[in-house]
């Protein structure tokens, strides 16, 4: 195998090969550090076995923490989360823990500076070979200006709804009304009704 790959490659011996695929392996993982480092990815790892825990420079910063500020734990992630979210959080992690969900869970950062921030957390269990939890890892995202631009579509929904139910009224009031003078007061309480002035 050794020599019909190096004489594929282009390389004299096994050395070179082994060099090439290094030097691809280490181009693979600059690439994929890029990627994590754009889209502003929280990297976490959980090893059950060993108790250690590892979190990336954005996971710390998306849990409203500076870089190696604290000891990463998975009661320290809990501490970060609103207090509204937490026991859910917790029971998808024990849900997936069991064999029976994935870690795929919605919930709230809440910041130092009182704001909440909304984070996607998306993972995968790993397993021995009986089936026994030894750890889990995966990818934190912040949503929170999608979740914000949601919100304001939403907004601007319930408002056309409104809107719309106040013109078909003050068409009705105009269409029953038989002088303006009549219409006008109708009209003006409709549009307070619906209208949030």
């Amino acid at each position: 195998m050794g020599a019909d790959r190096a004489h594929r490659l282009g390389v004299a011996d096994e050395r070179e090969v082994f060099r090439y695929g290094l030097r691809k392996l280490r181009c693979g993982l600059r690439r994929l550090a890029h990627a994590v480092e754009m889209l502003r990815l929280g990297v976490w790892e959980y090893d059950l076995v060993t108790g250690t825990t590892y979190w990336n420079e954005e996971n710390f910063r998306m849990l409203g923490c500076e870089p190696g500020s604290i000891q990463p734990s998975g009661d320290a992630f809990l501490s970060r989360i609103h207090p509204a979210d937490r026991e859910r959080n917790r029971e998808t992690l024990e849900r997936a823990l069991a064999g029976e969900g994935s870690l795929n869970d919605v919930h709230r950062i809440a910041g130092p500076d009182g704001e909440s921030r909304w984070v996607r957390g998306i993972g995968n269990v790993r397993r021995d070979p009986s089936g026994r939890a030894t750890g889990y890892s995966g990818i934190s995202l912040d949503i929170t200006d999608l979740r914000k631009a949601e919100q304001a579509a939403e907004d601007a929904l319930k408002k056309a709804a409104h809107l719309g139910l106040a013109h078909a009224e003050a068409s009705r009031v105009l269409a029953e009304a038989t002088t303006f003078e009549e219409a006008a007061p109708r009209v003006l309480e409709v549009l307070g009704t619906h209208m949030d002035w």
